[in-house]
């Protein structure tokens, strides 16, 4: 496929969760998209999975991808049970931020990716490209005009109205915009997490809902996930992270083991990966546009996984990007930088950057805001 040359109304580099969703809320209004990936999909990519009815599960809903999401199966969870401290009895309370939908999900990536690319590629106003490694932004002035890719080892240029970084935590497209923090605080916490199949649910009962296990600055999470998959994780501060490291099988289950009811439920389950060690990188948030260029997703803010936000984060940003342009477009004003966007997350999520922040530095902050 020869690019050169070609002209888009966006240009979308990155497909996974705020790249697809993006894309697939513009081509409702029928614009021009070029939607770049350096991976092909299905892929995995490191996450714990979850995520609320009133975030990633409201753009499935607005997708019309929802039913095509459950019929995986993803189990619907209704509840959320919190251990405290060894504890064999939770406090129950119903899901996080349900939203219309009502519950909550956890789907693994290569599945959720897969499916949300799908429906993004069923319009045939944006154009794909798999295997793309965007090169570098095109500049007149001040302003982004396009860029250039390399894919099958050829060189491609676009120029466009607007270019959307979605390349996720390491962006290039924020590294060239030189995208200044507005907020920006070291790591302090490391996941580790395994999968597992035939996870007992709790008192024999059907799964229901996700699970929390808090004690000191520790936390361990069960996800029950899609097709009878279970993500145990487990959050801790980065101080210990190489000492995890030197021998994953013996601390991960040394953790667990203080969890005597979690403990005993997963060495009823069956094992079915390696144990995957993530040490995490900074808290921030960008300047999320500027002329011709926007950041989405972890591109322009990331948070502490330990609060499970990321994917959510990633759907509420590319609804607000995609209503900020398409403002723009109905208006018949130049993209030259989305500022409806910029506020809008701003007003939306500080607080919550705030909150995942300071609990992240200690998580027993946490248990006494909800004790």
């Amino acid at each position: 496929m020869d690019s050169s040359g070609k002209k888009v109304d966006v240009a979308i580099i990155g497909s996974r969760v705020a790249g697809s969703i993006l894309a697939a809320y513009l081509a409702k209004f029928n614009y021009k998209i070029l939607l770049l990936d350096k991976q092909a999909f299905p892929s995995t990519t490191l996450s714990t999975h979850f995520f609320r009815g009133s975030g990633l599960g409201k753009a499935l809903v607005d997708l019309n991808v929802i039913d095509e999401v459950l019929a995986l199966p993803a189990r619907k969870l209704t509840q959320e049970y919190y251990f405290s401290s060894g504890a064999a009895t939770p406090r129950i309370q119903g899901p996080q931020e349900p939203g219309e939908l009502g519950f909550s999900l956890s789907v693994v990536r290569k599945n959720l990716d897969f499916i949300l690319l799908n429906h993004a590629l069923q319009n045939e106003c944006i154009t794909y490209v798999p295997q793309a490694k965007f090169e570098d932004l095109l500049w007149e002035d001040d302003q982004c005009i396009g860029l250039t890719y390399e894919c099958n080892d050829q060189k491609h240029q676009v120029y466009s109205r607007l270019v959307v970084g979605a390349d996720g935590k390491h962006s290039r497209v924020a590294k060239q915009c030189a995208a200044e923090y507005e907020k920006y605080e070291k790591n302090h916490r490391c996941i580790f997490y395994q999968y597992v199949t035939e996870f007992p649910g709790i008192a024999g009962k059907e799964i229901d809902g996700t699970e929390y296990y808090t004690h000191g600055d520790r936390m361990f999470y069960v996800f029950p996930s899609d097709q009878n998959v279970t993500c145990i994780a487990m959050s801790l501060p980065i101080y210990r992270f190489e000492d995890i490291c030197a021998d994953l099988v013996l601390y991960f289950e040394r953790e667990l083991k203080q969890e005597p009811f979690l403990y005993e439920r997963f060495k009823a389950s069956k094992v079915i990966s390696k144990i995957f060690a993530y040490s995490g990188v900074d808290n921030y948030m960008r300047v999320p546009a500027g002329k011709g260029w926007a950041l989405v997703g972890d591109a322009g803010m990331h948070v502490d996984p330990w609060s499970g936000h990321g994917m959510d984060l990633a759907a509420h940003q590319a609804r607000f990007l995609a209503d900020d342009i398409h403002r723009c477009m109905e208006a018949g004003e130049e993209i030259l930088s989305p500022h409806g966007y910029h506020r809008k997350r701003n007003l939306m999520f500080t607080a919550l950057y705030d909150q995942v922040v300071m609990c992240s530095r200690d998580l027993n902050a946490l248990l006494q805001a909800t004790a």
